[in-house]
């Protein structure tokens, strides 16, 4: 059974409209897809606009445990079913407010290595 939006912690106001919460709402694959995202690069480049004084110490976190590597290897031997998830990311409602269906895509890209800015 999934947690209700009550049973959810503060809403770490901190942490923006991007970053996954693992909150339980979206399904295993996606929170994975999520948590390999955050290896790649801590989920600090998200393609949203920023104040320009976060971009340096953001790109400098990025890559903080260099850890795209493993990530992109676990992506490969998972074999997402990458139509099914962007089905189901439209279909989400966090409470968090993150535009999930939005998020999906970068992740993608990222592991895929592709650029993210031409999705």
């Amino acid at each position: 059974m999934r947690p209700s939006v009550r049973e959810f912690s503060p809403t770490a106001s901190e942490l923006g409209k991007y970053v996954c919460r693992q909150c339980g709402i979206c399904s295993d694959a996606l929170q994975e897809l999520f948590r390999l995202e955050g290896y790649v690069d801590r989920q600090m480049i998200d393609h949203l606009e920023h104040d320009p004084a976060d971009y340096a110490p953001r790109l400098r976190l990025s890559g903080w445990f260099s850890l795209a590597e493993t990530a992109r290897k676990r992506y490969a031997e998972r074999r997402f079913d990458r139509e099914g998830l962007l089905a189901e990311a439209r279909r989400v409602e966090c409470p968090y407010e993150i535009d999930v269906s939005r998020k999906t895509r970068p992740a993608f890209a990222k592991l895929e290595e592709e650029d993210p800015r031409l999705l």
